[in-house]
């Protein structure tokens, strides 16, 4: 059975009967092999992994949030070079996934960032990036992931999607501007079974 957890970016699948899906959380990569972060995700996913068996696959979703607000907040707010804190980003996601390796049965599959959506910043947070900003760091994180030896699989859901524009090409695009259609889910499915 495939089951995800992670991000919102794992909703495209909580009308699947075939997938066993965790309400997502707003959690941050970074966040997740933090014990003491407010949300508790890496926790309570931890949690979910444990129960699920040796034949089981988890798709863990998470990044996304990262790219859009966390890293370049921290970047100014902490005046740190961007690629620091994408590298930390990154390594603290590593941590976590080998928490999970060594404390679950199932598989571990990692579902990578999509490409920047179109909403702007909606909830007006501090320090948001100019358009070209943005873009560049979605795709200097997705570049590192694709290069990092996680120990889990893991699925490229930037380069499919990403326009000329370095933004997610609009037919895979939801409504919300953040989040990639259903209809990706094919797709997923297939790198999975890899």
């Amino acid at each position: 059975m495939l089951a995800t957890a992670g991000d919102s970016h794992t909703d495209i699948f909580c009308r699947n009967p075939a997938v066993k899906w965790m309400p997502d959380i707003p959690t941050t990569a970074y966040q997740l092999c933090n014990p003491d972060s407010r949300l508790k995700a890496g926790q309570k996913i931890l949690e979910f992994a444990k129960a699920l068996s040796a034949q089981d696959t988890l798709l863990l979703s998470a990044g996304e949030i990262d790219c859009r607000i966390h890293m370049w907040h921290v970047h100014v707010r902490d005046n740190r070079r961007l690629w620091n804190v994408m590298d930390e980003t990154v390594d603290r996601l590593s941590i976590y996934v080998n928490t999970l390796l060594e404390n679950c049965k199932c598989r571990v599959v990692l579902l990578g960032i999509p490409p920047l959506g179109n909403q702007g910043n909606f909830y007006k947070y501090p320090n948001w990036p100019n358009d070209q900003q943005h873009v560049m760091l979605y795709k200097v994180f997705w570049g590192k992931c694709m290069e990092y030896p996680f120990g889990a699989r893991y699925v490229d859901m930037y380069s499919p999607f990403v326009g000329n524009d370095g933004h997610a090409k609009p037919e895979f695009l939801q409504e919300d501007g953040i989040h990639l259609k259903g209809a990706v889910t094919s797709y997923i499915l297939e790198q999975v079974e890899k």
